[in-house]
């Protein structure tokens, strides 16, 4: 080999290697920032409420019937693709779904999120539920 190709060889393999070293050290992405900030949320590290206005989850929002016995339907919002990785959010007491307001306005690509409002709170049923730590 000749020493102009050993040393274009060697400029190319110089090149090279940042962009590796670049990848493996760089930040990660959107979706791990999110799914990090859900599992923080869900040990009780999460900020104060949400930025996104509640008003922005109102489209989201269907119930469906649990069990056959009246006044037992579930609500719930939901975001995202349809068919991709179910992602379940589960709001604290007291709290509804529209507390996972953010997550559901920018849900992670590719991924079906579903904040559900537990029963007697948020828009779920039974209407008279005790929700209050203190009552409970």
């Amino acid at each position: 080999m000749s020493q102009a190709a050993e040393r274009n060889k060697a400029d190319k393999a110089h090149v090279a290697l940042p962009m590796l070293a670049n990848r493996a050290t760089r930040l990660p992405g959107p979706p791990l920032w999110t799914a990090l900030g859900v599992a923080l949320a869900a040990v009780g590290c999460a900020p104060p409420g949400p930025k996104a206005p509640l008003s922005a989850t109102e489209g989201l929002r269907s119930s469906m019937a649990v069990g056959s016995l009246p006044d037992t339907r579930i609500s719930y919002l939901r975001a995202g693709t349809p068919g991709g990785p179910l992602v379940v959010l589960v709001h604290g007491t007291p709290g509804s779904a529209t507390g996972w307001a953010d997550y559901l306005t920018a849900p992670p690509v590719g991924a079906d999120v579903v904040a559900l409002d537990r029963p007697g709170f948020g828009a779920s049923a039974p209407d008279g539920a005790v929700i209050s730590l203190a009552a409970q």
